[in-house]
């Protein structure tokens, strides 16, 4: 938008040689500022919570009340599984699924898929967190594969 800022005050004041007129190089900026991208992004309410890092790594890309919130993005929620899915929580950490406002673990399958299994064993959803379940879920797991961590005590991979 800067280039096309200079060109419009460029040509705004090359027809009005800088005087204020309803042509002139102010009449070009304001069409200018007017792009129906910025028009369209302040229509949309969840808009602003979608450009923010809070819905980028956690999903609450809607606007509306988060339910435990303190923060200052608390106007952003999780709205449904869809906002969760896209994150970067759910690729990481298995919180695929919206429950009141935030993403949380809501199946095995989405932890299974989630980098927190393939590297720590956590592949089990458990209370909205993804667990280490039992030895299945460590010989998934790089710990098993590198450190030889395979089997599976009070939530975590350990040496046999």
């Amino acid at each position: 938008m800067g280039a096309a800022l200079v060109l419009a005050l460029f040509v705004g004041a090359c027809r009005g040689h800088g005087a204020p007129s309803g042509d002139g190089p102010l009449a070009s900026v304001s069409s200018v500022a007017a792009a129906p991208s910025a028009s369209a992004a302040l229509a949309d309410p969840n808009e602003r919570c979608r450009r923010r890092r809070v819905c980028r790594y956690h999903g609450r890309c809607s606007a509306g009340e988060h339910r435990d919130d303190d923060s200052a993005d608390g106007d952003c929620s999780a709205a449904s599984d869809e906002d969760c899915l896209r994150s970067q929580g759910c690729k990481d950490w298995g919180l695929c699924h919206a429950w009141r406002g935030v993403c949380q673990a809501g199946d095995d399958e989405h932890c299974r898929s989630a980098w927190i299994c393939r590297t720590k064993g956590h592949c089990s959803a458990r209370d909205g967190h993804c667990v280490v379940r039992d030895d299945k879920d460590c010989r998934r797991a790089e710990l098993c594969k590198y450190a030889r961590k395979c089997s599976a005590q009070n939530g975590r991979c350990i040496r046999d």
